[in-house]
């Protein structure tokens, strides 16, 4: 996945509110019908195990946001794997 998320940006920001993919690609045929032949592939895929799009906002989010900026939790799936993911990145900030 490349930054394209980040490339137009020039500011800084207080806020990050993103809904990427989360679906890890093995899991996307095991979804409702009326989610996998409705949705795009790639509004679902979120790669091997469903966190690429968060490990890449994750990895370069720091440089766009304030001091005090938040990013509000993902879908409860992944809750718990991004904040580790985010904890890791901002450790030692």
């Amino acid at each position: 996945m490349n930054n394209y998320f980040f490339t137009k940006l020039k500011n800084k920001f207080d806020l990050l509110i993103s809904n990427p993919p989360y679906i890890a690609t093995k899991d996307i045929e095991k979804l409702q019908d009326e989610i996998r032949f409705f949705e795009p592939k790639m509004a679902l895929d979120g790669g091997f195990d469903g966190l690429n799009f968060y490990r890449n906002i994750a990895k370069n989010c720091k440089k766009f946001l304030n001091e005090n900026a938040k990013i509000p939790n993902a879908p409860s799936i992944v809750v718990h794997s991004i904040d580790k993911l985010v904890n890791n990145v901002f450790s030692g900030v």
